[in-house]
């Protein structure tokens, strides 16, 4: 059983508020007074990392804020206090500081552990009593201090926000950028340590002490509101932008009202009732630890109802779902259908927290400051795998089925308890020119880093530009009306389905998850939606070439509009890209329609997604065939609103649409591979990827193609990475014993080229295989005027008595 340990929630002016993580703290009692500090602390060091020179400082007992040592800096004192060169996350860095009497002092903080790249800010503590800070620009502020008393120096640094804070003795002293360099020049957005140095203003001597030091990451407050701010009657998502509504449309019957009727704190709250169906965006986040409170008052006789989404793009997975009845019982679904129970009491306000670890995995739920549910937060609502992501609060006017939701909210609160950072991706290198010999297989690398501080996962998908990429315009229809309900009233079954089989026999290549027709679905309520089976690059490289010419489909009952439509691969696996191709048909009721395309989709290696769009007008309708299942995660897609979800998110529905795609035609020679396809990258290290090309009975020409590289990297989930080979005759290397030297390589104007042995002839070949210079030359050295080729990579062969020596240049 997993527990969030750190996670200690206690209440403070109304709002949940959570502990502070301590990554060090120290009040320096358990070392011997007289001897040095780095040299008994492996966790400090000095500026030139030499522990027990004279940078290091002594432990002293002449003065201590508690109990009765501290750190004495004078003399040439220099130490350094590493922080690990954090790059996200909130941060306090706190110690108490002692100047004597006619002494002056100084620390700083370093953008990096190494120090001495930028300093972040300074603080001098003059002899006179007077402060200076430099930080964001020099001067930037002045405060006054009591020599031979100890002070409280704070130092905040937000870098998820770029900003940092000063307070002296719990009073505010100075804000500021902290990616600015102390002067004010631009500089880098990470915490590197902090230097206590023997320093001090022009005049003065410097000696203090410090004691109590404690560095400790402080929850992150993302969001709160206490919904004051607003007027009574505000439309919430149309003065926050913080919030939205399911079907993006602030203003309407889905937004929130402000209202004064109840309130936890102040006067106001949120008020949901009727079509009201908010969404509070947190951004899609897949990593770190995240506490959520807010307060909930349902009036006797009413229920409510409140879920998360793992996508802020609404309906495309529920994460948990919790109901609140009219009789004072309550029930989630997290993880699981009725996966527990609660109770709370009606016109009172109650508190929900929730806790939701994206590092390990997993959530907790409490209800009235009572613990109720913990789980694997990445399954969905009723158990089906999903994904480990933050997406957003769905607040909707929901209830128990029979009951009438009416609710309001307030203090809500959204918080940041650990900042374990996003991975992020490095590739090089960005691109690949090769030029091989003809019948050949050559290898080269392709490195994958990790930069960032969670582990990055990565896989590969090779595409071959076979032909002009094309799509055409969009023209989507959103269905506001029935954008997505509760549980899985979404969709219904065909009352007396016919099993309508599998369709004819095909020598065809077929894509398909689906088996024989089952039965067929509808919508509760008329509107336009979408199924579609998306075939992933695992499926569809091995038939690169050939042609998408027909779809197969099994139509049970006859709606408007049927079109059939198929999309390239999007930039995230949830959703679509391209419209590749769209087509009206009319099929037949109760039977397989077979769709001829127009103009055929070349299949390139890329993810596809194949389905049609229908109009259903109205309700006891079923047009949409699908199998016995099991369901593939990738055969019963299915798209209502703005979202795209999965048909097997409800629990009646475990299935595949019957969607065929027909490939016909020839597939090409596949030069290209990568190995691994896949694979793990902890954070600051990196992996090779061989790459390879196989020129094998392969004609003379040009090729090109891209390496796409998928991750979990939040800012670049996708990278693209073009690969050119050129395949050019083969040749026949010369003997060891010949030495050639070509230089300069870049070269602008002027290639020299000189051999041991006499040169016989000189050729170029550009990219694409063409001879572009050919001369007989019979001495030792050439020189070639470069100045009038395009600028890119070429091969020269230099031929002498002991053979042919093919080398790579590139002209810039």
């Amino acid at each position: 059983m997993k527990k969030f340990l750190l996670f200690t929630a206690a209440i403070l002016f109304g709002f949940a508020t959570m502990a502070q993580v301590v990554i060090y703290q120290d009040d320096f009692e358990l070392y011997t007074t007289g001897d040095y500090l780095a040299t008994q602390s492996a966790d400090w060091t000095t500026w030139s990392n030499a522990p027990g020179s004279s940078e290091d400082a002594f432990i002293s007992e002449d003065q201590a804020q508690s109990p009765i040592k501290s750190v004495l800096v004078e003399g040439s004192s220099d130490l350094v206090k590493p922080l690990g060169d954090k790059t996200s996350g909130k941060y306090e860095i706190s110690f108490g500081f002692f100047v004597p009497a006619t002494f002056g002092g100084y620390y700083n903080l370093q953008h990096f552990e190494s120090p001495g790249v930028e300093w972040a800010m300074e603080v001098y503590f003059g002899s006179d009593g007077n402060a200076t800070v430099h930080a964001g620009g020099e001067n930037a502020a002045a405060f006054a201090f009591n020599l031979d008393e100890w002070i409280d120096v704070q130092n905040i640094v937000d870098l998820n926000n770029d900003t940092a804070e000063l307070w002296i003795n719990g009073t505010f002293i100075h804000g500021w950028q902290f990616s600015l360099q102390s002067g004010g020049t631009a500089g880098t957005l990470q915490l590197g340590g902090v230097n206590l140095f023997a320093g001090a203003l022009a005049g003065d001597t410097p000696k203090y002490y410090f004691d109590d030091f404690l560095y400790q990451e402080l929850p992150n407050v993302i969001y709160e509101d206490d919904f004051e701010s607003y007027n009574v009657g505000d439309y919430l998502a149309v003065e926050s932008e913080w919030w939205d509504t399911w079907s993006g449309n602030p203003g309407s019957a889905e937004d929130g009202l402000i209202s004064d009727e109840q309130a936890h704190s102040g006067t106001q709250s949120l008020k949901i009732e009727g079509t009201n169906d908010l969404i509070l965006l947190m951004g899609d986040r897949i990593s770190g630890q995240y506490q959520v409170d807010f307060y909930y008052y349902v009036p006797a006789g009413y229920g409510g109802y409140y879920n998360f989404q793992h996508f802020e793009t609404p309906g495309v997975e529920w994460a948990f779902q919790v109901y609140f009845g009219e009789t004072g019982d309550g029930f989630i679904h997290a993880g699981g259908e009725d996966a527990a129970f609660f109770t709370y009491n009606h016109d009172e306000w109650v508190l929900c927290s929730q806790f939701i670890n994206l590092d390990d995995d997993w959530a907790e739920l409490y209800i009235g400051g009572n613990f109720i549910y913990e789980w694997q937060w990445s399954l969905q609502s009723f158990g089906d795998p999903g994904t480990n992501q933050l997406g957003g609060v769905n607040i909707f006017a929901g209830a128990p089925t029979g009951e009438t939701p009416l609710y309001y909210m307030d203090d809500i609160v959204w918080t940041e308890i650990s900042s374990s950072s996003d991975p992020n991706i490095a590739v090089t290198p960005t691109n690949f020119q090769e030029i091989i010999a003809q019948g050949t297989i050559v290898n080269d690398n392709m490195n994958i880093e990790n930069t960032g501080s969670a582990n990055l996962e990565f896989d590969l998908e090779i595409i071959y530009n076979i032909a002009d990429s094309k799509s055409i315009p969009q023209n989507e229809t959103t269905n506001v009306a029935n954008h997505k309900v509760l549980s899985n009233s979404l969709v219904s079954k065909a009352p007396n389905p016919q099993s309508g089989g599998s369709p004819t026999p095909s020598d065809d290549v077929i894509l398909n998850y689906d088996g024989d027709n089952a039965s067929a679905v509808g919508l509760t309520n008329p509107g336009i939606w979408q199924a579609s089976a998306k075939f992933l690059n695992v499926l569809t490289l091995p038939y690169a070439g050939m042609e998408l010419t027909s779809v197969e489909i099994y139509i049970h009952d006859l709606v408007a509009g049927f079109t059939l439509k198929i999309y390239g691969e999007g930039d995230y696996d949830y959703e679509p890209g391209d419209l590749l191709a769209e087509q009206v048909f009319t099929p037949t009721a109760e039977s397989w329609n077979t769709i001829v395309l127009d103009e055929p989709v070349t299949i390139t290696g890329e993810d596809i997604w194949v389905g049609y769009e229908m109009d259903q007008q109205g309700t006891d309708i079923f047009p949409a065939g699908y199998d016995v299942g099991p369901a593939d995660p990738n055969g019963d897609w299915i798209k209502t609103g703005i979202a795209w979800g999965h048909l097997s998110s409800s629990p009646d529905f475990d299935c595949n649409w019957n969607i065929r795609a027909h490939l016909t035609g020839d597939v090409i020679t596949q030069w290209l591979s990568v190995d691994p396809t896949l694979g793990t990258v902890i954070p600051g290290e990196n992996t090779d990827i061989t790459v390879t090309f196989d020129a094998t009975n392969f004609e003379i020409g040009s090729y090109s193609a891209t390496i796409q590289v998928n991750s979990n990297a939040p800012t670049t989930p996708l990278i693209e990475v073009p690969v050119m080979l050129g395949v050019i005759v083969g040749i026949d290397e010369a003997e060891d014993n010949t030495a050639i030297m070509i230089y300069p390589n870049p070269v602008a104007d002027y290639l020299n080229i000189n051999s041991n042995k006499e040169i016989q002839t000189i050729r170029m070949i550009n990219y694409v295989g063409q001879v572009i210079f050919n001369r007989s030359v019979n001495n030792e050295l050439i020189k070639i005027n470069t100045s009038d080729y395009r600028a890119g990579i070429y091969f020269i062969q230099i031929t002498t008595v002991d053979g042919i020596i093919t080398k790579q240049i590139v002209i810039q």
